[in-house]
């Protein structure tokens, strides 16, 4: 049992909250996830500011995200996508959220198409 505190599998592991503030080419994408590999996470959750994608190119963005998955899956790791569009208050913003868990962001798991 204390042998998979020592190595617990992606699901167990620590991920990390990836925040994209413009869209990253496919070499920059396979260098990052291979270095949070290398540190030990199990994965990550991408969260893109859509505000940051100056060409509104969504194709480019689903062509990212497919990228992301994909390397995330020849790695062994999970990747999941954080969707901020929800409305929404940060306690520090002055407005007040809705209750009962209405507008909580949600998370997708990310995963290549065929």
């Amino acid at each position: 049992m204390f042998d998979s505190f020592n190595s617990p599998p992606p699901e167990h592991r620590i991920h990390v909250l990836w925040i994209w503030n413009a869209l990253l080419d496919h070499d920059e994408i396979d260098r990052q996830i291979a270095e949070f590999q290398a540190q030990g996470f199990g994965g990550f959750v991408v969260e893109h500011h859509a505000e940051a994608n100056n060409e509104n190119d969504e194709a480019a963005l689903v062509a990212a995200l497919e990228r992301a998955a994909r390397t995330a899956a020849r790695l062994g790791m999970r990747a999941y996508l954080h969707d901020n569009r929800q409305p929404s208050a940060p306690a520090w913003s002055g407005a007040s959220a809705p209750c009962r868990g209405a507008g909580r962001a949600r998370r997708s798991s990310l995963r290549a198409s065929r």
